[in-house]
């Protein structure tokens, strides 16, 4: 069901790079690089130059920013190509100019085309204009005496029809997956509030997944002195963050009401928004003493820098580590050792890591595995078994 860019992608880049894991994390680290990029234009675009140079460095050591960018998947360059798109919106705003538009078009589809996630972003943008359209109306109305506002009442040029090809041009990628879009459930047995839905993410985007909401309280208040400083100085650039930080928290918490699969890194594209509120938050006590903006800084480092190596602590610990354990297979099992996998990503990973080597057997579905596991084991000196998670097929399995 996935958008394609980043997988087409990653497969011609393997075949240049090679198949090593060094070559297949690589291209989340570039985009790790661009989103620093990006936040550094950003920053300066919606508060000031320093913050911008703020917002690069928060983003360049945020725990989680980190994790993703080593992370073979395509939510790194979601992230990456989502804040581009939103720097090329920005100045397309401000310049007006068909070329702009044009550019941002393009980013806004490959992001779009690089994961889901990108709709978010897209709503954000949508939502500004619409936004900063009725505010001028209202403005309008409320002139005295009353003034020609027909130029002032339109929207900009050339963004309905950019919006429009884009979203035409997505939407008929939707058509294509929506089947397997619907049949994604998730691994969630109950509902997720949107409480939980707005700490747990925040918490996650401030110092890492395995921090607790009560840790990044810090943050939170930081960015929350940010976004109400940024709002009295610059209302338009509040605007912009506070609809980049809550508007996907907002829509996918109501969608994980009624479709509970809740994970922090489907919100990933609003980390970028969140985290230049805590620039926001600095650069406001920067402006009050220069001692004081100091002080933020250095309390921000404490609280993030500790939390990097216990990230990289949780990479290795709390994910089934498939290398070493086609290490054990290969070296204490026998060669007749049957290996069984709930799912195509285990066998796939064990796979790798065999090289070919050794056959795995997947069995995907509860009446398969009552079917078949136990002639497996009868017939082989030994069995390994290879569960994901807590689905019916690995329950099924361990009984």
């Amino acid at each position: 069901p996935h958008p394609l860019i980043y997988y087409l992608g990653l497969a011609g880049w393997i075949e240049v790079a090679g198949r090593s894991e060094f070559a297949l994390r690589f291209p989340s680290v570039i985009a790790g690089v661009l989103l620093t990029a990006a936040a550094i234009g950003l920053g300066r675009t919606l508060i000031s130059p320093r913050a911008g140079l703020l917002a690069g460095a928060i983003v360049a050591f945020n725990p989680y920013q980190l994790a993703e960018s080593q992370n073979a998947r395509n939510y790194a360059p979601v992230t990456a190509a989502s804040a581009i798109a939103s720097l090329l919106f920005l100045r397309a705003l401000r310049r007006r100019q068909r070329s702009d538009w044009v550019a941002y078009g393009v980013a806004m589809f490959v992001a779009l085309n690089t994961h889901y996630d990108a709709a978010l972003v897209l709503a954000v943008h949508v939502a500004f204009v619409v936004i900063g359209w009725l505010a001028k109306r209202l403005a309008a109305l409320r002139a005295k005496p009353p003034r020609p506002v027909i130029a002032e009442l339109s929207f900009p040029r050339w963004w309905p029809l950019t919006t429009a090809v884009v979203s035409v041009l997505f939407g008929l990628w939707l058509l294509y997956a929506w089947p397997a879009l619907v049949a994604y459930h998730g691994f969630f047995p109950t509902p997720v509030g949107l409480d939980r839905v707005l700490g747990r993410s925040l918490a996650t985007f401030s110092l890492g997944t395995i921090a607790a909401i009560r840790d990044a309280a810090p943050a939170f208040a930081l960015a929350a002195i940010g976004g109400v400083w940024l709002f009295l100085v610059r209302r338009g650039q509040a605007t912009f963050l506070g609809l980049y930080t809550l508007l996907p928290i907002g829509a996918v918490g109501i969608l994980f009401l009624a479709r509970p699969m809740f994970d922090e890194r489907y919100l990933v594209v609003l980390a970028p928004g969140y985290l230049f509120l805590l620039a926001a938050g600095i650069e406001a006590a920067w402006s009050i003493a220069v001692p004081l903006g100091v002080l933020v800084v250095a309390g921000l480092i404490a609280l993030t820098v500790p939390m990097i190596p216990q990230t990289y602590a949780a990479m290795i610990t709390t994910r089934g580590d498939y290398r070493s354990m086609a290490r054990w297979v290969t070296t204490f099992g026998s060669p007749d050792d049957a290996i069984v996998a709930t799912g195509h990503g285990q066998a796939n990973l064990i796979g790798y890591y065999l090289d070919g080597k050794r056959d795995v057997t997947i069995l995907d579905n509860p009446d398969a595995i009552a079917a078949q596991l136990p002639a497996i084991s009868t017939s082989h000196q030994g069995t390994f078994l290879l569960p994901y998670f807590d689905s019916p097929s690995d329950v099924a399995a361990t009984q």
